[in-house]
This record gives C-alpha cells, structure tokens and sequence, in this order.
C-alpha cells in the first residue's frame, strides 16, 4: 500500500494509465477496497490525474467512504476539471448538505467551483479556455493520444464555427441610421 500510494504521489513518476487490480479485488475486504481507493483517488486529484482519480474514486460508496468530506470534495475537483458539470453538482451538493462536519476549506472550495460552473455556457470562449487548459494538463501527463487529438479536434472546429460566426456577422450591412425600424 504504501508502495502504491508513494507512486500515485510522485510528481516526477508517469502517471498511471490504469488503477491498481488491487483496488477492483473483490477477494479483499470491502473496507480495505474503499479506503484504499480513497487515498489513491486524493493522491491523483493531487497530481491532477483526474480520469483515473476519478476512475478510483468511483469504487467508493459514499456511504462506506472513511472520509465522506474528502470523498465528495476530491471527487468534485475531478468532475469539475473534466468538466462533468452535473457530476460536481452533485457531488458538491452532497459534500455541502450531507457532511455536516466537512472541512472549511472544503466547503469554500466547493462553492467556489459551484460559482464557476453557474457561468458555464456550452461552446463560448469560456469553454474552450476550459478545453484548451484539459489539452495542456493532458499533455503535461504525456497523454497526447487520441481522447486529447479528439479535444483539440474540438477546439478547432468551435473556433472555426466562431471566426465564420464573426465574418458572417461583419456583412451584414449596419442598420439604417435614425432607428427605422
């Protein structure tokens, strides 16, 4: 455990592709599978390894969870940087109104990330920043393959969408001068 735990922290190992079997064994305790999976999920949400982060922490009841406040905060950070926008919803309404004793820092940071979202329009600029900053995390991970080839895929074409959206736009001819209509 502490092997694997020491890996998911090292900023300068590769990050893993994959979460350990150990985590899916169901011939282990369940209390061990959760915690452990826990403390692997807070380890990449750390390193911001948010698909297998969150991939690890999907093997976790939140009933069962050690530490619930953890759990749905980390679980939040993964969905709000992957931008799984219904997901951190719900997993910061549960972190806000479930655990009544969850850390101060926890709950700012959660209503911080929920501000956020609420300005969250499909497709604007907003959106690709949001994209591009996901491109440029995955790249940092040596993760240039194909989910991060289809994301820039979609920044390009939404840019083109909105370059033809601005040209259209300028020629259109300026409306009559007075007001007429």
């Amino acid at each position: 455990v502490a092997k694997l735990l020491d890996a998911a922290r090292n900023a300068d190992a590769d990050a893993p592709t994959a979460i350990p079997a150990v985590l899916k064994d169901p011939k282990a305790p369940a209390f061990y599978r959760s915690a452990l999976a826990l403390a692997y999920g807070k380890a990449l949400a750390g390193r911001k390894v948010y698909e297998e982060a969150l991939e690890a922490l999907s093997l976790v009841k939140a009933e069962e969870a050690v530490d619930p406040a953890a759990f749905f905060f980390h679980k939040a950070v993964c969905e709000h940087a992957l931008m799984i926008k219904d997901g951190a919803d719900k997993s910061i309404d549960r972190l806000l109104v479930d655990v009544g004793d969850s850390p101060e820092r926890y709950r700012m940071v959660a209503a911080l990330m929920h501000f956020d979202m609420l300005t969250w329009q499909e497709k604007d600029l907003g959106w690709i920043a949001r994209k591009m900053s996901n491109i440029q995390r995955r790249l940092d991970l040596k993760r240039g393959g194909k989910d991060t080839q289809k994301q820039q895929k979609e920044v390009l074409v939404r840019l083109d969408e909105m370059i033809k959206e601005l040209e259209n736009k300028a020629k259109q001819p300026p409306p009559p001068p007075g007001g007429g209509g």
